[in-house]
């Protein structure tokens, strides 16, 4: 775990957390399989490189590059290996995955990806979708065949909100499948999300 020293200030203490959190986010990756990931809060990073973010449509960027940042208030084991990349047998359901969903809408018909609604009645579009049982596994393996992960485990003690950690460094590397925070438009993602949720509605009688 990163250890900052004391800052006068609850902003310096944040700012010199955030700066921390880039620097460890920027250079420690690992496979999602990985075993040192921390039973602990704090951020973790999606990365991928160039050919990955262009069978994304996403951009190529030549190098590897965060294509997600996200936290973890409990375990970053629990949240990254298991709910969002199924390692160890883990059941992972994408309507609990903003990055699964994410990551469907974008390669639904490559995958063979089929949405399923996350609700009940064709009222319910607004709880958005999932993916059928049998295709969680297709986009866990792609997952994990493809992406990296690097995490920063929140120090104890400072006396700062981890999402205020978040909202500023998804500001700094503004990752194309951030939604929230992110200071670009994400125009193309959420229609291809809501493409994916309507789709999955269209089949409920």
């Amino acid at each position: 775990m990163s250890a900052l020293p004391p800052a006068a200030r609850p902003e310096d203490v944040l700012a010199r957390a955030v700066g921390d959190a880039v620097q460890v986010l920027d250079g420690q990756l690992r496979r999602a399989g990985a075993a040192d990931v921390p039973n602990e809060p704090g951020l973790y990073a999606i990365w991928a490189d160039g050919a990955v973010t262009e069978q994304l449509g996403i951009g190529s960027q030549g190098r590897a590059a965060p294509i997600y940042i996200g936290k973890a208030e409990r375990s970053l084991r629990d949240r990254d290996l298991r709910a969002h990349f199924g390692v160890d047998g883990a059941k992972v359901r994408s309507g609990s995955s903003t990055l699964r969903r994410s990551l469907s809408a974008l390669l639904a018909d490559e995958l063979e990806l089929r949405p399923v609604p996350r609700g009940k009645t064709a009222s319910d579009a607004s709880k958005g979708f999932s993916l059928h049982p049998e295709d969680e596994g297709r986009l866990s393996t792609w997952m994990q065949d493809r992406l990296e992960l690097a995490t920063w485990a929140l120090p104890v003690g400072l006396g700062i909100r981890l999402g205020d950690v978040e909202s500023r460094v998804i500001r700094h590397w503004d990752p194309p499948l951030n939604i929230v925070h992110a200071p670009t438009s994400r125009t193309a993602l959420r229609a291809a999300r809501a493409a994916l949720r309507f789709r999955a509605h269209d089949t409920i009688p």
